[in-house]
């Protein structure tokens, strides 16, 4: 994904590298366990909701992310269906981000 401040890859191999504009592309660690559906992701969510819940605990992800993350996704979709920069605007940013598929 293309960004105004630089690109995030995910390959095909599982590596997830950033770079920054001007920069190197560099790999960033992350712990992937290639087990039932995307590294049990479900699961995991499922747990985390449940434990936090139980125990009056915040959610890792609260509601505003949540939906800026599926106004992103839907971004995403659109500039690949379109072939075109969509612009998606930061309420707590005057720079809006550009997604280029």
């Amino acid at each position: 994904m293309e960004g105004n401040a630089g690109s995030i890859r995910l390959y095909n191999d599982d590596r997830i590298t950033l770079q920054k504009l001007g920069e190197e592309e560099t790999e960033e660690p992350y712990l992937h366990d290639d087990k039932n559906f995307a590294g049990d992701c479900v699961y995991f969510l499922q747990k985390h909701f449940v434990h936090s819940y139980l125990n009056d605990l915040p959610f890792e992800t609260g509601v505003k992310v949540y939906l800026k993350n599926l106004e992103i996704q839907e971004a995403v979709y659109e500039s690949a269906r379109e072939r075109k920069v969509i612009q998606i605007v930061n309420p707590m940013d005057s720079n809006p981000l550009s997604l280029v598929l």
